[in-house]
């Protein structure tokens, strides 16, 4: 700050103007990137050793790098429920085939996670004594495939049985070098991060999630794997249980003379069944009560609203059904971004943002909003499926929704 009672003469004033011109300057340039959405720019000169002496200077930088905080947290918060959301789509599509569901799972976890290779263990369907229960790797993802000539592990041993014995998380910073190589474009590395995850339904524990990769595993990734897995695992006892009673039933019309036996496996595997999808609707139940889901047919007009949606619109179910979805559209809210929002489903693309609602009273509501495109057998989109949090903090919201209208460049 220029001091004019210690000024001894005009040109130390006027080369103390020119320095807070230069200053002024700076800061200008510096807001002027954080507005065209650039946080990683540079404050030109600054130094934290000085930050004393140019709060102006230290009050910007600190502002850009608690955005870069939000950002960052709100980057990580759209990926964990896109990943949800694409998994869960993965787990309710066709599961005749049980090969492909699992290399479906682990090559999608795999790319999502920008890892480098993983593979799906489950414990084998062949009667082993328990001391010989041994876990089978049934799908693979850019695994070197002559490390694996040996498909099985016994439960006891390794890291891999470690993981399905503890029944917890497993995560492997320094690797052994006797474990797996990552084959690279330059020849073969040793991995930096291999996670396991136990794939657990009902207390029971069905397998192993092995991922591997180059880079270090985040906490909000791990997150996703471990709400995935008690998914994957339900899912998978209930078409492995499925399929059995398929095999069952086919033994049962070949084999009259042992039709009071097959009868009673089946209605064992029949109670078994109904277990399982009753534990699957309570989980159901959970995301519905947690969640604002809807879903929509080809043109936009509404074929399914949860208890949730009802709630914080206000409308009933019956009022919503058939309708357009922008009954909730807030008049604030630009048309580009329901523009984008059609353009981006309608090409097949997920799209996710900070949407402001309108509930029918007039009150306006703030979501978190991820809408996926949903596929026939034709690869034509016959559905649209919508799954939104509700953010009840609006000064929270309203700061996102208008950095998103900056980033799309409609501020």
């Amino acid at each position: 700050m220029i001091n004019l009672f210690n000024i001894g003469d005009s040109a130390e004033l006027t080369k103390q103007i020119e320095t807070f011109k230069s200053e002024i300057t700076r800061s200008l340039e510096f807001v002027k990137h954080i507005e065209q959405g650039n946080l990683d720019a540079d404050y030109e000169g600054y130094s934290s050793n000085r930050a004393s002496k140019n709060q102006l200077a230290t009050a910007l930088v600190n502002m850009r790098n608690r955005m870069k905080e939000i950002a960052e947290q709100e980057r990580q918060r759209n990926w964990v429920t896109e990943g949800l959301a694409k998994f869960i789509d993965i787990l309710r599509s066709d599961n005749s085939n049980l090969d492909q569901l699992y290399q479906n799972i682990i090559s999608g976890l795999v790319k999502y996670m920008n890892a480098n290779q993983g593979g799906l263990f489950l414990l084998s369907d062949e009667l082993y004594e328990e001391k010989h229960k041994q876990l089978e790797l049934v799908a693979c993802y850019a695994y070197d495939k002559k490390k694996f000539l040996e498909k099985k592990i016994p439960v006891f041993e390794g890291v891999t049985g470690q993981c399905f014995m503890e029944e917890e998380t497993v995560f492997l910073k320094n690797v052994p070098h006797d474990y797996i190589n990552i084959s690279s474009g330059t020849g073969e590395a040793l991995p930096r991060n291999v996670i396991l995850v136990p794939l657990k339904a009902d207390k029971q524990v069905l397998g192993v999630i092995e991922i591997a990769s180059f880079f270090e595993i985040e906490v909000y990734q791990r997150e996703l794997l471990e709400k995935l897995a008690e998914n994957i695992a339900a899912t998978v006892a209930n078409v492995k249980t499925a399929t059995n009673m398929q095999k069952l039933l086919s033994e049962l019309k070949q084999s009259s003379d042992k039709m009071k036996e097959k009868e009673e496996q089946i209605r064992e595997q029949l109670a078994e069944s109904n277990e399982i999808k009753s534990n699957l609707q309570a989980r159901e139940d959970v995301l519905n009560n947690m969640m604002i889901l809807s879903e929509s047919d080809e043109f936009g007009n509404i074929t399914f609203v949860n208890k949730v949606l009802c709630e914080i619109s206000k409308y009933t179910e019956r009022e919503l059904l058939g309708k357009p979805h922008n009954i909730f559209r807030h008049p604030d809210v630009p048309k580009e971004i329901f523009k984008l929002l059609w353009d981006t489903v309608k090409a097949g693309k997920i799209f996710r943002g900070i949407v402001k609602n309108k509930a029918k009273d007039g009150e306006t509501y703030w979501v978190d909003a991820v809408i996926s495109p949903v596929f026939d057998e034709n690869g034509k989109i016959y559905k649209y499926v919508s799954a939104r949090y509700p953010i009840t903090n609006h000064e929270f919201a309203e700061k996102l929704y208008q950095q998103q209208l900056i980033d799309l460049g409609l501020a």
